[in-house]
């Protein structure tokens, strides 16, 4: 999420403090991600654990049931989480949404003078990429006019709220960057294995892993160490492609994006 003054528009702000973030300082994204103790009370972003049971993740996909789900995503676990809560898709988008609205205003204000921002106007866009279906587009302008007044511009949607001109934005193309993953596990993994591989757990627990916490560093410097254990699997080692004993070992040069992306 970031922001501008339209008095100062060179000066980009990137909010970086999230609720729940624990082990990193500051994180330029957060996880799209619920965990519901009941309808009305639940947990988002980096305040849910990456293995919670019955966490929703990716449920942007549901707003379009026609849209392809990844391997990492169990559409009929998600289905079954949404009939316990009595929630719709849309209905955990807009919690999710509202949340992250709330959160971003309550980061302008600690980062500025409250008062000042009452007498000032805000405009807020949500981006989304521009192969996104209609339904799914639709579906999210329902959502944002639920909490702020909506309306749709140019593939974005522009909610008015009180404050000078500030740009909400969220990254497009995350899921491509789950299947440049997927590709560059295949081009590690022996192609036999590969394919009796990607239809087990372990290879779901790999993608979610990339998705909730190796994703969120893909901007930050190239220093980092990951590990993506795959085990059970009887994985062919290669030694010169980092894979060793069920494990690949992503240095920051694979995740910084050089080889995934």
């Amino acid at each position: 999420v970031g922001y501008v003054f339209s008095s100062k528009p060179d000066q980009r702000h990137v909010i970086t403090n999230w609720p729940g973030l624990k082990g990193r300082k500051v994180s330029p994204k957060v996880p799209t991600v619920m965990l519901y103790n009941n309808s009305n009370d639940f947990k988002w972003g980096f305040e849910v654990e990456h293995l919670a049971d019955r966490k929703i993740g990716a449920f942007k996909l549901f707003l379009d049931p026609d849209l392809p789900k990844p391997l990492y995503i169990s559409a009929m676990g998600m289905q079954t989480e949404l009939n316990r809560l009595k929630k719709t898709a849309v209905e955990v988008t807009r919690d999710f949404l509202r949340s992250l609205y709330q959160w971003t205003l309550t980061q302008i204000e600690d980062h500025h003078m409250a008062d000042y921002l009452e007498i000032v106007a805000v405009e807020f866009v949500v981006s989304m990429p521009a192969i996104w279906p209609e339904k799914a587009r639709l579906a999210t302008l329902q959502v944002s006019a639920d909490f702020t007044m909506a309306q749709e511009e140019a593939n974005q949607f522009t909610l008015p709220q009180g404050c000078e001109r500030c740009r909400y934005s969220r990254p497009a193309g995350s899921l491509m960057l789950n299947k440049k993953f997927e590709d560059y596990l295949k081009s590690v993994i022996d192609e036999e294995e590969f394919f009796s591989l990607r239809k087990t757990e372990s290879f779901r627990s790999a993608m979610m892993k990339f998705n909730d916490e190796i994703k969120q560093d893909f901007v930050s410097s190239n220093k980092k160490t990951y590990f993506v254990d795959f085990p059970g699997a009887h994985l062919t080692n290669q030694p010169d492609l980092n894979l060793k004993s069920n494990r690949i070992t992503l240095t920051g040069y694979e995740s910084s994006g050089k080889e995934i992306a």
